[in-house]
């Protein structure tokens, strides 16, 4: 039976969703420290160069399910797109995110649009009851953490 998508008036993408975890990683985000360890060898130590931004989905028990480059930017900026963070939270069936960025400066302070993006970020995963547990922000000799700083 033909339905009304098929004719050539609606011809428009198809979603198709599948998930499978393919092995365990065994590494868990229990704490900013944790999570810096695991964004340590997801950036191979390279904070200096551009400034970069990932992911890291977590499954119930904060074990590491999936990681995701976000985007690359210059030296002084990197796009984080909530649409594409939550779709990857969503595709990953994770139950937790922590993301990151680096700056190349060396100073690890979140700037004002570092605190506006993570609170947008925040009110995203709100809405499909996902934890936001951290944003941490690299340099090659230090990172601030928005958790342990109390703005989450």
């Amino acid at each position: 039976m033909e339905t009304p998508f098929d004719n050539e008036h609606f011809k428009v993408g198809e979603v198709k969703l599948s998930y499978k975890v393919k092995t365990r990683t065994g590494k868990f985000a229990t704490s900013a420290d944790s999570a810096k360890k695991i964004f340590d060898e997801i950036y191979d130590g390279d904070y200096d160069h551009i400034e970069r931004t990932y992911v890291i989905g977590l499954s119930r028990n904060n074990e590491m399910v999936s990681w995701m480059l976000l985007g690359v930017g210059g030296v002084s900026s990197v796009v984080m797109d909530t649409k594409v963070i939550l779709q990857f939270a969503l595709l990953t069936n994770s139950s937790a995110i922590i993301i990151s960025h680096n700056h190349p400066s060396g100073n690890p302070k979140p700037s004002r649009q570092d605190n506006i993006m993570t609170e947008s970020i925040k009110k995203g995963c709100e809405a499909v009851e996902i934890s936001l547990l951290d944003h941490l922000i690299f340099t090659s000799d230090d990172y601030y953490s928005y958790a342990d700083s109390g703005k989450l």
